[in-house]
């Protein structure tokens, strides 16, 4: 079977260098924040990409994640 496309998704990466790895790949991409995560939006030629910086540690992903909402990211 063959599953569905994804056309949105999103990467939660703890540090800067992470960060930049996934930025090199993206295209028209613009910068924002949602509490203490920084978040950029960009796109490949396959889907719409939200990159989400959440720091160092388990607490601080947690709340990266909660802080998407269903604007930013599909979460499953």
């Amino acid at each position: 079977a063959r599953l569905p496309s994804v056309e949105r998704f999103a990467v939660f990466a703890a540090l800067p260098w992470e960060c930049r790895a996934v930025l090199r790949q993206l295209r028209q991409v613009s910068r924002s924040r949602r509490g203490d995560a920084v978040l950029w939006r960009g796109r490949t030629a396959a889907a719409e990409v939200v990159l989400i910086k959440t720091g160092i540690g388990v607490e601080r992903a947690a709340a990266a994640a909660r802080a998407c909402d269903d604007d930013d990211c599909d979460l499953f």
